[in-house]
């Protein structure tokens, strides 16, 4: 995130303390005792987080620019490195879960990085937690007090809706969201490969290209009437069937926020679903966008029946396979107390896809597309 203005770092500070102390997910750590196949959650009593503090000669440091300051640009670069090396190190089991490095670039300029693991975060996780961040920073700015037992009994936890999660699952109607998703003859999407990608079903290694899209994409979406992440997931399937020289599943995230009360809700809440779309040669984008939009939203509302091992079999999505999509739609920023909090970059951890595009519509207007992928 940058943070323009005059920023007071233990407001700051206070704030972060306080979204730890308001959800749950936030101090829930991953345990797996000896003999135990799926670890265990173990919830802290105590709001802490990891926060380190860098200056401007760390960051000088850090970024090599044949003596001429660094731009944004090389910064958040240098920023992500370092905390992607951090990442490398985490202990599920003892370290903080949120992790919240500041680097001080100039007296009006921060840049904050916030890292959480994959088992307790989505991209719209990141979105409420800057925005919450932001309001939390003017109320400690102005002096407002914070009870920690009334805000965490106010938020939707993620403990609260992984049991209503069972509960659907084991409902009347799970037998027929069940079977909507049988009938979709997925098996085929775990063992797909793209001619460039890897195919081991080891870990392996990500490699990560951006490219600037028109932004006129908008335009278009609005002229065919559906909306600008369908228009793009319509031209990422014919990308696609390109490359993969036929029929081909594509896995889009949803956010799993399907009603308004889980919108400000911290936790993993997004569901990677498959899609498959079949069309004939010559099919025009119109046609293309409808069936896409029709699929995508129809898989959305059976969403919580969705399971990959009952789906492919036993083990789900191998590591390098599949093809995967999502959008990101980011805010113009909040400013708080003199204080302007905005998104500047975000990585986010897919399923290990062979191929994943992510589409970014900037606050700024500015879309692009980042197309990560198993290097093979």
């Amino acid at each position: 995130m940058r943070l323009e203005g005059e920023l007071l770092p233990s407001a700051l500070s206070e704030a972060l303390r306080r979204s730890v102390a308001r959800h749950v997910i936030f101090r829930t750590r991953f345990l797996r005792p000896p003999g135990v196949k799926l670890p265990l959650q173990v919830i802290s009593d105590t709001a802490t987080f990891g926060w380190l503090v860098l200056d401007p000669t760390d960051i000088q440091a850090a970024v090599s620019h044949d003596g001429h300051p660094p731009d944004g640009d090389s910064l958040t670069r240098a920023l992500l490195e370092h905390e992607r090396a951090r990442e490398r190190t985490r202990d599920l089991a003892s370290d903080p879960v949120l992790r919240a490095s500041l680097w001080q670039v100039s007296d009006k300029l921060h840049l904050l990085a916030l890292t959480l693991p994959a088992l307790c975060a989505d991209t719209q996780t990141f979105h409420n937690l800057a925005a919450e961040i932001a309001e939390g920073y003017g109320a400690c700015v102005r002096g407002e007090s914070f009870d920690e037992a009334s805000a965490a009994g106010e938020a939707v936890q993620y403990l609260q809706f992984s049991e209503w999660q069972n509960e659907v699952l084991a409902d009347e109607d799970a037998a027929v969201g069940k079977e909507y998703w049988r009938q979709q003859e997925l098996g085929g999407a775990a063992t797909q490969v793209l001619p460039f990608a890897a195919s081991s079903d080891e870990r392996v290694a990500r490699g990560r290209v951006r490219v600037a899209l028109d932004p006129a994409v908008s335009t278009l979406s609005e002229a065919l009437g559906y909306e600008e992440e369908e228009v793009l997931l319509s031209c990422w399937q014919v990308l696609v069937r390109r490359l993969a020289g036929g029929e081909a599943t594509i896995t889009a995230v949803h956010d799993g926020r399907k009603y308004d009360e889980l919108r400000p809700a911290m936790g993993l809440f997004a569901r990677t679903l498959p899609l498959r779309i079949d069309w004939p040669e010559g099919t025009k984008l119109p046609a293309l966008a409808a069936a896409v939009s029709a699929q995508a939203r129809e898989a959305a509302e059976w969403q919580e029946y969705f399971a990959w091992d009952e789906v492919v079999g036993a083990g789900g999505m191998g590591a390098g396979r599949g093809v995967g999509f999502e959008y990101e739609r980011r805010g113009k920023g909040v400013e708080e107390s003199g204080v302007r909090f905005e998104i500047a970059e975000m990585e986010v951890e897919g399923e290990g896809e062979g191929v994943r595009a992510r589409c970014v519509r900037g606050g700024e207007g500015h879309l692009w597309c980042e197309i990560e992928y198993a290097e093979g």
